[in-house]
């Protein structure tokens, strides 16, 4: 059963590869390490009063495309997560997206976790690369075999910009645990963006992640293009932090004498 929840997320994304053409790479709402894969979220949030931010850069390696981001989540309750992220990239800033996550079942012993999420942006002022705001929503699924976590998300948003298209996004992500502080990362990503009724963004992404301080992530990941020709290749970095950073608990034993 688990494993076939695992594999639904790719599984679905296959099915998106007929009929591509190229849109605008708009980034919208993005998860900060570790509550992500690369753009894929996870049905877990931070718990009440903590909050994780996590400041991100990626480039098309064929182009000159590049972006600099700051993503924000924040735990209004253990179950609750408030979120925010701001995008400046080439052609200007994008719309500021904000979202709503609620978990809203626990993983179980035969079955993942489950979140939805509800989402919104705010008109930037950027004719370039602004849809004058957008809403939507979706929903998470979650799960671990072992070491191994899985994630697939599902999210429609709707534009308020005439002219424009509804934008739909599957996606679906793994994080191996391959050693102490060390994971690796795996996400396939598919979009059908505002501006094409056709799937027009479709990406193989790989990388890892490092914990390198309590409360500090560093993430580095490769991104494939899987329908345009020349094929073109993403470069991903992010630090991410996470606060109030917990206090560990230390035992001591005291032998008498």
């Amino acid at each position: 059963m688990r494993k076939c929840i695992l594999m639904a997320g790719s599984i679905l994304c296959s099915f998106l590869f007929p009929g591509l053409s190229q849109g605008a790479d708009l980034n919208g709402l993005q998860p900060p390490a570790p509550y992500g894969v690369f753009s894929t979220m996870t049905a877990t949030s931070p718990k009440k009063g903590q909050a994780a931010i996590s400041f991100t850069y990626d480039a098309l390696l064929n182009s000159s495309f590049y972006r600099f981001g700051s993503n924000i989540a924040y735990g209004v309750y253990d179950k609750v997560e408030l979120s925010l992220s701001v995008s400046d990239q080439k052609d200007g800033f994008e719309d500021i997206a904000l979202g709503i996550k609620h978990r809203i079942i626990d993983k179980g012993a035969y079955g993942p976790s489950v979140a939805y999420l509800v989402s919104a942006s705010v008109d930037s002022g950027s004719t370039a690369v602004s849809t004058n705001g957008s809403f939507g929503g979706g929903i998470i699924i979650s799960d671990r075999i072992g070491p191994v976590q899985g994630h697939t998300n599902l999210f429609y948003t709707w534009p308020v910009g005439s002219g424009l298209k509804g934008e739909f996004t599957a996606s679906a992500g793994i994080v191996f645990s391959a050693a102490h502080n060390v994971w690796l990362l795996g996400e396939i990503y598919g979009r059908s963006s505002h501006y094409s009724k056709k799937i027009d963004q479709m990406e193989t992404r790989l990388g890892y992640r490092v914990r390198v301080g309590d409360n500090l992530y560093v993430n580095l990941g490769f991104g494939i293009d899987m329908k345009h020709k020349p094929t073109n290749y993403r470069l991903m970095a992010s630090l991410a932090l996470l606060f109030p950073q917990e206090e560990r608990t230390i035992e001591r034993i005291y032998e008498g004498k």
